[in-house]
């Protein structure tokens, strides 16, 4: 438990320093969306209705609704600019939606990751269309099929129904990313939309909306990673630090072994060289 306390504060203290970064790059494909203009992509940068908001000048002062509608209202959401990402619509409940995402760098040290449902405040009862539980899936190129794969996945978490911050899923430990590439799986929904039966067939529906996402940690840029994948024989091992002038380095070797059953067929297999880390954690 110490240890875990240990890593929330150094991940909230390395965000203020700018120590840790979302590293999120480009959207590589994704389950669905309602409209064209609602797309993942939206989710990368911190809304400007989220901006308004926590700047709003009466914050304190009006009750947190009406600062909502008149954020909204001034970043053009609640008028068809959208700033976030919305699902198609379901009938169910019980809906699978995924975003898979380019890092901004192809090795990385991944600490953990986050969501923020969307709040619609110009709508009756101000839903919040936040999944029920989310995870994060790390993938790499299987360079024989020219296909992704996943070799790790996290546990799932609970997410909680509510907008007014990030929700931060710390990993137990940081994992060593290969491949540049994550998945980030949302796994239920827990709101019907809420306006008028006028609006169309679809105005009963579940949907999942989300206005912030990001996935901590921080980017090993110029690093010459080899990742081959071969047998399952092989095993991923790693070369010492010499004629290294670091005054402090950690030799890092990860088994990339939790793979899930449905790719059990495609395990890591040799990377021949070290890892280096200058007090990566201090």
């Amino acid at each position: 438990i110490d240890s875990y306390k240990y890593l929330i504060v150094f991940i909230f203290k390395n965000i203020k320093l700018g120590k840790v970064y979302n590293l999120c790059n480009a959207v590589i494909s994704f389950s669905s969306n309602d409209r064209p203009d609602e797309k993942p992509e939206n989710v990368f940068t911190v809304s400007p209705c989220a901006q308004y908001f926590s700047n709003h000048p009466y914050s304190g002062m009006l009750p947190r609704i009406t600062i909502g509608y008149h954020s909204q209202i001034e970043c053009g959401c609640a008028s068809g600019s959208s700033c976030y990402w919305s699902s198609s619509p379901s009938t169910s409940d019980d809906k699978f939606e995924y975003i898979t995402i380019r890092l901004s760098a192809p090795v990385s040290l991944i600490y953990g990751f986050s969501i923020t449902a969307y709040e619609a405040f110009y709508q009756p009862n101000c839903p919040i269309y936040s999944p029920k539980q989310v995870s994060l899936q790390l993938l790499a190129l299987d360079k024989r099929t020219d296909e992704l794969f996943t070799y790790y996945e996290t546990v799932t978490y609970n997410v909680i129904k509510d907008s007014s911050e990030q929700q931060i899923f710390i990993l137990d430990k940081p994992i060593l990313a290969f491949g540049g590439i994550a998945k980030l799986l949302l796994k239920g929904m827990n709101q019907r939309q809420t306006i008028d039966p006028s609006y169309g067939s679809s105005y009963n529906d579940y949907y999942m909306c989300l206005s912030y996402a990001s996935i901590l940690g921080v980017p090993i840029h110029n690093y010459d990673s080899r990742l081959t994948f071969a047998d399952s024989n092989s095993s991923l091992t790693n070369s010492s630090c010499n004629g290294s002038t670091l005054s402090s380095c950690v030799t890092i070797s990860i088994a990339l072994s939790k793979v899930t059953k449905k790719h059990n067929n495609h395990r890591p297999a040799l990377l021949n060289e070290s890892m280096c880390l200058s007090r990566l954690l201090d």
